[in-house]
């Protein structure tokens, strides 16, 4: 348990702070976020560190952190950017930072998002980066896939790769292209499109903001046409769906995966000792998909 005297010793001097352990150091930055504390720059910086460490709890741990207690917008991405410029970040650490700045979404963590993308692109590596400009709608992801991998570049002769490297661009595209034409979200989603995750069709088309009828008609019809449809995307559409806030009290009553998806969500409803969506990171996402509040 984090004491008072705890979070004085966080907000004292910064050669207060040189003892305690890095987990001590982000247990500590938990209670500074419980009690709706700023961080100095100073604490910021090493949570910076922390957020590249190999741990992927202490990274997870520190990424939220710096956006809770970042004292606005432009030092959490100041904050971010470094971090995910670090060369020997942790691919759990950079993908917590790129899902902050994609929840951003303004012209400074596109910018970011993109120097990431392009140069884990050019080496192969784990790139969240680049998943989070697709989730954007951002078509200058489009300029970066369009020259082959690494793996691709060093044999051509691969056809295998060469094939999922296209297959993969094709996909990204029309996950952009969806976000240009909303109706498209909805029309895919109809046709159980193979290709695109169907909760995802729901998310984006509740954040570009097609009428929640809409949304809710075709989640209806295509569970009414495709009872067959496999569990795990019955689970995630209707999760989606539910989420999002489009299906009526009846709807939520006769679907049994409703039951499910609540029991799934409530594994990870609270963190620490509040709950999850009352967190910064989760209002981001909130916003950012134009999801209500849970009641």
């Amino acid at each position: 348990m984090i004491t008072r005297t705890g979070l004085v010793c966080l907000l004292s001097p910064l050669t207060a702070l040189a003892a305690p352990s890095d987990y001590a150091f982000v247990a500590q930055s938990n209670a500074m976020i419980e009690a709706r504390s700023n961080a100095r720059p100073e604490v910021l910086d090493r949570l910076k560190h922390l957020a590249t460490e190999a741990d992927p709890r202490l990274a997870a741990s520190a990424v939220r952190a710096i956006a809770h207690l970042s004292q606005s917008e432009a030092d959490m991405l100041n904050a971010l950017a470094d971090v995910v410029a670090d060369p020997g970040i942790s691919d759990v650490g950079l993908g917590q930072a790129c899902d902050v700045l994609l929840y951003l979404a303004n012209d400074g963590a596109r910018d970011v998002l993109r120097a990431s993308a392009a140069e884990r692109w050019k080496s192969g590596s784990h790139n969240p980066g680049l998943d989070a400009l697709v989730e954007m709608g951002d078509a200058k992801v489009l300029d970066i896939v369009k020259t082959p991998p690494v793996n691709v570049r060093q044999d051509v002769t691969n056809a295998e790769a060469v094939e999922a490297w296209k297959k993969a661009t094709r996909r990204w595209e029309r996950m952009v292209v969806m976000q240009e034409s909303p109706a498209l979200l909805i029309q895919a989603l109809v046709d159980l499109d193979e290709e695109i995750d169907h909760g995802w069709l729901v998310y984006q088309a509740n954040r570009l903001g097609v009428e929640r009828k809409k949304i809710r008609d075709a989640v209806t019809g295509v569970l009414k046409v495709s009872p067959g449809l496999e569990a795990k995307f019955r689970i995630g559409l209707i999760g989606a769906a539910l989420e999002c806030g489009v299906l009526t009290e009846d709807e939520r009553e006769a679907m049994p995966e409703v039951d499910e998806f609540l029991k799934m969500r409530s594994l990870y409803v609270t963190e620490d000792r509040f709950p999850v969506w009352a967190t910064r990171v989760e209002e981001m996402r909130r916003t950012f998909y134009r999801i209500p509040v849970p009641e």
